[in-house]
């Protein structure tokens, strides 16, 4: 198991690097999140509450964006998996192309499988302002290796519209935090652009 991380990491360094001439080192983004959720409120322990504040942010040139969800959280354990359900609503701020704000809703899906061993993770987004209406998409897979040390690898996809990005990643977590880095590649007409993003979140 250790050699495979190390291979991983190995490959997860290199494939970050421009291969070719019309491939871009895309500037270095940031994503920071905090999550709460409220204690079941039904006596069949299915129902919270979550709620979640995002930052987006792009240090090199400024390039922000933030965003707010709440809404009901769905939960059934069975012996195998814990599957859950979140319908919510929110806002993004800084979302249109002059900086305004859209009203969103969004749907999160989970399913841990094997003791959390295996994580997989949906949400899709509606953004709705004036004269904007977009789709945004994010689909992740994880696995945590049987080991002691709290690291997590994994693939994501994310989806703006009819754009799609992806990449691997490497995470690790400490009590209520998680660190983590991803790496994307974004195929595009004339190039292809190379991505890391930083994620920091806390959970309540």
């Amino acid at each position: 198991m250790n050699r495979m991380l190390i291979v991983l990491l190995i490959g997860f360094l290199a494939a970050a690097s421009p291969a070719r001439a019309e491939d871009v080192l895309a500037p270095f983004q940031v994503l920071t999140a905090v999550h709460g959720e409220s204690h079941a409120m039904d006596k069949a322990e299915h129902v919270s509450m979550r709620a979640s504040g995002h930052l987006f942010w792009v240090p090199e040139d400024g390039t922000h964006a933030l965003f707010g969800y709440v809404g009901p959280k769905f939960t059934f354990k069975e012996k195998y998996a814990t599957v859950w359900f979140s319908p919510q609503v929110g806002v993004a701020g800084h979302w249109t192309p002059s900086g305004g704000t859209a009203a969103l809703a969004s749907f999160w899906f989970g399913i841990n499988l094997l003791d959390d061993a295996i994580a997989i993770f949906l949400e899709g987004d509606g953004y709705f302002a004036e004269d904007v209406h977009d789709y945004y998409g994010y689909y992740e897979a994880s696995f945590t290796p049987p080991w002691k040390l709290p690291l997590h690898v994994g693939f994501q996809v994310e989806q703006l519209n009819a754009g799609v990005t992806f990449g691997p990643q490497v995470t690790a977590t400490v009590g209520p935090i998680l660190i983590g880095l991803q790496y994307y590649v974004a195929p595009q007409e004339d190039t292809t652009s190379h991505i890391l993003r930083g994620v920091f979140m806390v959970f309540l």
